[in-house]
């Protein structure tokens, strides 16, 4: 029985890309899938705090140097983080610079091996920051653009290619274009990829749990509006008044709406012109995602109690 062909797919990023380090976990499964049963694909990523890097970082990444082939492709992801500082005693191998944060280490690492294809992407969606969070933001931000410029990526038999995206569906596309060329290249085979829109991916991964909390809100508020709107017109002569029907109805609109903006984060963008654009944008959409909820079941419960208070009056 022979054994299969491994191709070690490395994934470099720091926290704030995390939603994208799943992605590319996911790309990488899905093309252990489409490779056949000769080749088996595997995604790799060392995962530490800072403080583990006094111990087991060394120790580990070298296990891992050691084990690399010419099979092996490194996969960098980086949007406006460039990570924690590690204990001085790590230096980078390009730069030469101490301290440096585990990121840049193990980017420099891969680029002083120079035996691993290195592919680049880079998230260029404008990051918004709460208020307390800028600060930092903004340093890492100075601490990136400063990386970048003291390491050479221009595109050769190291680094493949630097490459930009908005979102992780662009970013899917991306790696898997790129990935499976590198890999039919090197192994001349052919990756068939039935699945275009790559529907056996989890879409939801890395933002479900922050989509999640914001529509449990909407239906929590809508909900309260509509039990003090259902209270009120319960009341047989208020109700007879159409007027005070609609007030009160507008009334609970408004506050659902003001509630629902108020537990938003205060969100401040930087380093863009658009910034008060896009925040007021993304409120508004948020804003209708709450009136909708409203509306609907508002309208829903209303025509509901209003036909059992009907039938009850033929009944009775």
């Amino acid at each position: 029985m022979s054994m299969k062909k491994q191709i070690n797919i490395f994934i470099i990023s720091p926290s704030d890309v995390n939603p994208e380090r799943e992605v590319s976990r996911d790309v990488c499964r899905y093309l252990n899938k489409a490779v056949g049963k000769d080749i088996e694909i595997n995604s790799i990523s060392w995962e530490y705090k800072p403080q583990n890097y006094y111990q087991d970082a060394q120790t580990n990444f070298n296990k891992y140097k050691s084990s690399f082939t010419e099979n092996d492709i490194a996969i960098i992801l980086l949007w406006e983080r460039l990570g924690s500082f590690i204990p001085n005693n790590y230096i980078g191998q390009v730069t030469k610079k101490s301290p440096v944060t585990g990121t840049q280490w193990e980017i420099e690492e891969l680029m002083a091996y120079g035996r691993i294809p290195l592919f680049f992407y880079f998230k260029i969606k404008n990051k918004l920051y709460n208020k307390d969070e800028l600060e930092e933001g903004l340093k890492q931000k100075r601490l990136l653009d400063s990386f970048l410029e003291d390491i050479d990526l221009k595109v050769d038999a190291t680094v493949r290619g630097h490459h930009k995206f908005n979102n992780k569906n662009e970013l899917k596309k991306k790696l898997m274009s790129h990935l499976s060329s590198e890999i039919e290249s090197k192994h001349k085979i052919n990756i068939s990829l039935q699945d275009d829109n790559m529907t056996s991916l989890n879409e939801s991964r890395g933002n479900g749990i922050h989509q999640n909390y914001y529509v449990g809100l909407y239906i929590f508020f809508a909900l309260t509006a509509i039990v003090i709107f259902q209270s009120i017109i319960a009341f047989e002569p208020f109700s007879k008044n159409i007027h005070n029907i609609i007030f009160v109805f507008i009334v609970s609109l408004l506050v659902v709406i003001v509630m629902g903006l108020y537990t938003l984060p205060t969100k401040v963008k930087h380093i863009h012109k658009s910034s008060f654009k896009s925040i007021l944008k993304k409120l508004f959409k948020r804003a209708l995602l709450i009136v909708g909820f409203t509306l609907l079941l508002s309208m829903s419960i209303v025509l509901s109690y209003l036909g059992i208070i009907n039938s009850f009056k033929k009944l009775f």
